[in-house]
């Protein structure tokens, strides 16, 4: 049986702080307004970070989940509306978006807004265990446990805090002989916890692993080998993507984290998404 496409105005894949600030902008201009997102598909990055504390506004820091469901809150009493689905794919052509659910909606215009997701690491083993992406999702299944930290940036430094507070200790890998990170206060929390070390110029060059029992890691650079109970890589992300069909000018905006070249702040997100917003009303309205 041929589905009906239900019709909306626009159509916005994703809700972390550029997808919501899009919704905010252009209901507040008199567009009816779609949000879709799936938790699986479109989670925005910001919901597994512990603190913001580089957001305007907010002297002591702020919740990043207390400030994603402000920013929901106040897209919704604009009059944006919200689907539980994902979207799967759009069709310029045809201007329509299918949902992870089968269904579809039609709309004069797409905010593609889905973020970026973790780069997976791989060496020789790394098939054989667990290695997680988000301290704060899962930091709680090694409490009390020592656990090393792959990667240099600011989320690697951002989750050897986190977990300093979980685990035993922490131990951090980093390939170069220096940090890149854009907060000098989170490299200075780090070494002031007895319970991280930080090992300079070592990469992990295998990985073996017994079940049931812990994780060896071998290295090139500071000591040979490693054992812990657990492993989280932080060695970069990429965009996410939705497959659009056909010709997007003027029907699909990619906005947000999910740009090749995005900087990847929360402040930068909600600037590039009132930045995109106001292109959108211009082209459609």
């Amino acid at each position: 049986m041929e589905t009906t496409a239900e019709q909306r105005s626009v159509v916005v894949a994703g809700a972390g702080p550029a997808g919501l600030t899009c919704a905010i902008y252009l209901a507040r201009a008199g567009f009816r307004t779609t949000v879709c997102t799936n938790e699986e598909a479109t989670v925005s990055a910001l919901a597994t970070t512990s603190a913001i504390e580089n957001y305007p506004g907010f002297p002591h820091g702020v919740d990043p989940v207390a400030l994603l469901g402000l920013m929901a809150e106040q897209a919704e009493s604009c009059g944006a509306e919200f689907r539980t689905e994902g979207v799967s794919g759009i069709d310029a052509a045809a201007r329509t978006a299918t949902l992870t659910d089968g269904s579809s909606l039609r709309a004069d215009a797409f905010v593609v807004a889905v973020g970026a997701e973790p780069v997976p690491f791989s060496c020789p083993g790394s098939d054989l265990v667990g290695i997680h992406t988000c301290a704060v999702c899962d930091g709680s299944l090694y409490a009390g446990q020592e656990v090393a930290v792959i990667g240099g940036g600011d989320t690697a430094f951002g989750d050897a805090l986190y977990l300093s507070g979980v685990c035993s200790s922490v131990t951090m890998l980093v390939r170069r002989d220096v940090a890149r990170v854009s907060n000098e206060a989170v490299i200075r929390r780090v070494r002031e916890k007895e319970n991280v070390r930080i090992l300079w110029k070592t990469v992990v060059s295998s990985i073996g692993h017994e079940p049931g029992g812990s994780i060896s890691l071998e290295l090139n650079g500071g000591p040979d080998s490693l054992e812990v109970d657990g492993l989280f890589a932080c060695v970069g992300v990429r965009p996410r993507a939705v497959p659009v069909a056909g010709d997007p000018s003027g029907v699909v905006w990619l906005c947000g984290d999910c740009r090749p070249s995005a900087t990847r702040q929360v402040s930068c997100a909600v600037g590039d998404a009132a930045r995109t917003a106001l292109e959108v009303i211009s082209a459609i309205r």
